[in-house]
């Protein structure tokens, strides 16, 4: 599969997506944390990546629980991406189950997914409508075994599309980005209250989610019952954690 990244002669494949070097920081700083969570959780881990892409995540994860994952539901909205991601975790995980979804039609959510040690979201979750967070944490919840986390990772709030322009004209000029960093950058913190984002061609609601803060997230979680709050925070990047409560 090639995606389109809205830039002539740029395209964007789950080869690439893995490799690609804005996965690092997550790979440096954020992933360690997310997984140090799961290592803390007893027993085999059956855990749920809500939005995969090239599931770099889980490779990282197993290493730091010391193998104790043992099954990895996996879904996204690209098939592709889920075709890779198997292969690339096979060896790695016993159990991989793909699963094609669509964030904003619950109908579309695997069915009978239970006990579950965790759900995980890595920059993935502001593609989702405000009206649909409540289906997509509410499906987690069921999913999880008491005890169970949620955990999602993303940009809260976002930019303005000036301000961000204006930042990508400053690193271009220091020839720091080339124009596939800076139209990732962008699309990844632009506001849609200020600018309407780009359409997300992965039939979800584009970036619309960029323009809700942490403690919106939180107050629809608690609304469902789950036990939550930030665990991690630099600038708008948070790491919101929800335990499910026995």
């Amino acid at each position: 599969m090639i995606i389109d990244v809205g830039l002539p002669g740029k395209k964007m494949t789950p080869e690439i997506a893995y490799n690609y070097r804005s996965f690092e920081h997550y790979k440096r700083e954020t992933f360690p944390i997310i997984a140090n969570v799961l290592a803390g959780l007893h027993g085999n881990l059956h855990i749920l990546d809500l939005a995969c892409g090239p599931a770099v995540f889980e490779g990282i994860a197993q290493v730091i629980v010391g193998g104790r994952i043992t099954k990895a539901w996996l879904l996204d909205h690209e098939i592709e991406f889920l075709e890779y991601a198997k292969m690339q975790l096979n060896g790695v995980i016993p159990t991989i189950q793909t699963w094609q979804f669509d964030m904003n039609d619950p109908a579309s959510f695997p069915p009978d997914v239970e006990d579950l040690a965790a759900v995980i979201s890595v920059n993935a979750l502001f593609h989702a409508k405000r009206e649909s967070l409540h289906s997509i944490y509410a499906f987690s919840h069921k999913s999880l075994r008491d005890g169970g986390v949620l955990i999602n990772h993303q940009t809260f709030g976002g930019q303005s599309a000036k301000i961000v322009d204006s930042y990508c004209a400053f690193m271009d000029s220091k020839a720091i980005m080339d124009p596939l960093d800076k139209e990732l950058m962008r699309r990844s913190q632009i506001d849609t209250k200020h600018a309407g984002g780009p359409v997300n061609s992965g039939g979800g609601g584009g970036y619309k989610g960029l323009n809700m803060d942490a403690s919106e997230h939180i107050e629809i979680l608690r609304s469902i019952g789950f036990e939550a709050g930030e665990i991690w925070r630099k600038g708008k990047s948070a790491i919101i954690m929800a335990i499910k409560k026995p």
